[in-house]
């Protein structure tokens, strides 16, 4: 780590970048992929409750011009979270298989 008045040496330099992880491994990816597939349907369901939310609530169907938009808004930005969240539930089935195989465990989802 640097402190102040210290400077980085190319030795310090190069044992902070030994210790960096690969950013996307083949489990990321693999889960990448699949939260690409089911965002679209996760988003779905996101719109649809608040939608019907609006809609069944007299208090926001009387302002549904302000409402509606804010759903839409909030539904594409909580579907990728989600989306990430659900998608190793999705890959269970492969990585218990994978595990039985003898190959990699997959542990980092």
């Amino acid at each position: 780590m640097k402190l102040l008045g210290e400077p980085l040496t190319l030795e310090k330099s190069c044992l902070l970048e030994a210790k960096k992880e690969p950013k996307m491994t083949s489990d990321n990816r693999a889960r990448l992929r699949v939260a690409a597939l089911i965002f679209v349907m996760v988003n779905a369901v996101v719109f649809g409750v608040g939608l019907v939310t609006v809609l069944m609530t007299p208090a926001l169907s009387q302002h549904a011009f302000l409402w509606i938009p804010i759903v839409i808004v909030s539904s594409f930005v909580f579907s990728p979270p989600l989306a990430w969240l659900i998608a190793p539930m999705m890959m269970q089935r492969f990585i218990q298989a994978r595990r039985l195989a003898g190959g990699t465990g997959g542990s980092s989802l």
